[in-house]
């Protein structure tokens, strides 16, 4: 219910669109990152709820905004990235690749609207890239020979 009293200016922003410094672990009060951080430490303290579940909930409320982690992922972004919170470094990481994350995007809502399905926002496209890389099995292989036989060509 968090996410329902923040101010409504920010109903339109998706998680790249947010500051990295309200991503943190202690945002400003009042902003976005805060309410964000308010709504998963009260779904947190929920006896029996944990990473994976608190992400998949907000992340059904609120897809635009919260990324869809679990605890396999959780745990490659806790490796030591200069103090950044995991929402930080998916920040950055999204940041950082913008340009060919908003082409696969392109691309994909392309396909997806030819076979009559929905478009994914640059956030979705890395919760699965980073679940594919995090399972470190034959789950990467596959999807990318799947997008090869899809797109029609043999690289990406």
């Amino acid at each position: 219910d968090q996410l329902i009293n923040a101010p409504t200016n920010y109903l339109n922003l998706t998680f790249a669109d947010l500051d990295s410094q309200e991503l943190g672990n202690d945002p400003p009060e009042g902003s976005i990152g805060w309410y964000l951080a308010e709504a998963w430490r009260q779904m947190m303290a929920t006896p029996g709820v944990g990473v994976a579940l608190t992400h998949k909930v907000l992340h059904h409320k609120q897809p635009e905004i919260f990324p869809l982690l679990d605890n396999l992922t959780v745990e490659m972004l806790s490796a030591p990235h200069g103090g950044r919170s995991a929402w930080q470094q998916i920040h950055a990481d999204i940041a950082a690749s913008r340009e060919e994350l908003e082409n696969l995007s392109s691309e994909f809502a392309q396909l997806a609207a030819a076979r009559g399905g929905v478009a994914l926002s640059l956030t979705r496209i890395y919760d699965i890239l980073l679940w594919l890389m995090a399972k470190r099995g034959g789950e990467w292989e596959a999807a990318v020979a799947a997008g090869q036989t899809v797109c029609g060509r043999s690289g990406l």
